[in-house]
């Protein structure tokens, strides 16, 4: 039986070798993103792409913030969604081990989530704990399996509805290798790595 990892530990509970790499490449598709989006795009194109796909913000609220019409906006957001595409396009493709093209927007798009994820700042418990669950792309399931809890305790736990046991809140730093500190106070944390 193949080792499995979780938590900062091998073990036989979690996940597979496989099954993290399939995870993980949308946590290094993130950070290719984030670097093409900084270095290969217009400053009114990483504006746009940053307002739009990492703050969640519409067409019309980004035109009255840079003063553009939500048109003008929308045709910035092609251009720079085409220039990701084709900076990114060899990465999806070693990443998945595809040749497909039509995939390539769909991986850039989960990257973008993962990516906005990252950037977003939770302000409760919860909220951090989400935030390490969706830029880490852990599905609840894979929590949920890995610490024993169920889904919905797992849920309560990040939308604020119910307090995190001492016991959940050490295996959840452990999991995220992070601190518990980060999890109930957040601020910065030099020893967060994203896994």
């Amino acid at each position: 039986m193949a080792q499995r990892l979780c938590c900062g530990r091998v073990c036989k509970m979690c996940e597979s070798p496989a099954e993290y790499a399939w995870r993980r490449r949308s946590v290094d598709m993130a950070a290719l993103l984030a670097d093409a989006v900084e270095n290969d795009l217009s400053p009114n194109e990483r504006e746009a792409v940053e307002k739009y796909w990492f703050e969640g913000k519409t067409l019309t609220r980004i035109g009255e913030e840079t003063g553009r019409a939500p048109p003008n906006v929308l045709r910035t957001l092609e251009r720079a969604k085409a220039k990701l595409h084709k900076s990114l396009r060899l990465a999806v493709f070693y990443q998945y081990d595809l040749e497909e093209e039509s995939l390539v927007p769909l991986a850039v798009r989960k990257a973008a989530a993962v990516e906005a994820a990252r950037r977003g700042g939770g302000q409760s418990p919860g909220e951090r704990l989400k935030k390490l669950r969706l830029e880490q792309n852990a599905p609840l399931p894979l929590i949920a399996k890995a610490s024993g809890l169920e889904r919905e305790r797992i849920e309560a736990l990040e939308n604020g509805t119910e307090e995190m046991t001492m016991d959940e809140l050490l295996f959840m730093a452990a999991f995220f290798n992070t601190t518990a500190d980060y999890i109930l106070k957040g601020g910065a944390d030099e020893n967060r790595h994203n896994t």
